[in-house]
């Protein structure tokens, strides 16, 4: 359900944002997932430096994405 938004937002944000897709029910993943305490799927976190700057839980619309990414872009 996501998926689409993800991929739209990768595109037209390519030269400024890496937007990656983590199968936290992978064994291999738990540690990424414990990491930023995800709970309910799906959990975005919005990282920057290596720091979680955003986490959202739930499913979002593409504009709400745009927002957040804008915000945190001119920041």
């Amino acid at each position: 359900m996501l998926a689409p938004t993800l991929e739209k937002i990768a595109q037209d944000y390519k030269d400024k944002v890496v937007v990656l897709k983590v199968n936290v029910d992978e064994p291999v993943n738990q540690p990424l997932a414990m990491q930023f305490q995800v709970q309910s799927i799906p959990t975005i976190a919005f990282i920057q430096k290596d720091k979680p700057i955003e986490v959202t839980v739930g499913a979002l619309p593409y504009e709400a994405f745009k927002e957040i990414i804008d915000k945190k872009l001119n920041q």
